[in-house]
């Protein structure tokens, strides 16, 4: 799924995203914020797809070239923008390759409010990955995650064709099947000729409406109360 998520990037040029935002009725510590950011770029976030070195290779994990930092905005805004800069934080470029992996925003309210905004590419994680990858960068767990820095695998020429070689069989094993696939469809019957169809009547030319403008993000707003929140919260750790 990754593979593919990764390959559907670089042929399309957009992706999916995950696109979380928090609203404070207080400032933030920001301080804390940076320690959670620090504790991210060690945790299940901090990865990026590099290429394969050579033909035949496929892409693989490695370290992100820099910590993703805290994007503080430097002007204060009303809480009535709030929706309107959290998109302008899910069109800020996120790229799964090249880097950065995710974004982290923050805004601070007028009326002494702040939010905070963290959107994370789809091929780097899913929505569950998002929530553990918090969780494990609040408490500081340490999962042990070593992936290597880009370019280690140039180094090795010798096991990226040991890693081809070894991949062969399977390769096989997936052309085998898509001939099979393509014999098994000859073999249906063939569908009737469209010249017995009758001929369709003639319609008067019908002119689509115009498409809706969007502002280039899909999303939906929830409102949870900070109270229903912890109540919540408190029944799933019973």
């Amino acid at each position: 799924m990754d593979h593919a998520s990764y390959l559907a990037f670089r042929a399309l040029g957009h992706h999916p995203t995950l696109h979380y935002t928090w609203v404070y009725d207080r400032a933030v510590d920001l301080d804390a914020l940076r320690r959670l950011s620090d504790r991210l770029h060690e945790g299940r976030f901090a990865r990026v797809v590099e290429a394969a070195p050579g033909w035949g290779g496929r892409p693989r994990w490695v370290r992100p070239d820099a910590p993703v930092p805290i994007e503080v905005e430097p002007v204060m805004r009303p809480r009535s923008q709030i929706e309107q800069w959290s998109v302008e934080v899910s069109r800020r470029p996120i790229d799964p390759g090249a880097g950065p992996p995710w974004r982290f925003g923050v805004l601070r309210l007028d009326d002494g409010g702040s939010a905070v905004a963290i959107v994370v590419s789809h091929t780097v994680t899913d929505g569950v990955g998002v929530l553990l990858g918090l969780r494990e960068a609040v408490e500081g767990l340490d999962l042990g995650l070593e992936y290597p820095r880009r370019g280690e695998r140039a180094r090795s020429r010798l096991s990226h064709w040991r890693e081809v070689i070894g991949s062969l069989p399977e390769k096989v094993r997936a052309l085998r099947a898509v001939v099979r696939q393509m014999r098994a469809e000859r073999s249906l019957p063939h569908r009737a000729s469209t010249a017995a169809l009758p001929v369709a009547t003639p319609v008067a030319e019908f002119t689509a409406p115009d498409p809706p403008v969007r502002d280039g993000a899909a999303r939906v707003v929830t409102f949870v109360s900070e109270a229903s929140w912890d109540a919540c919260a408190e029944r799933l750790d019973e």
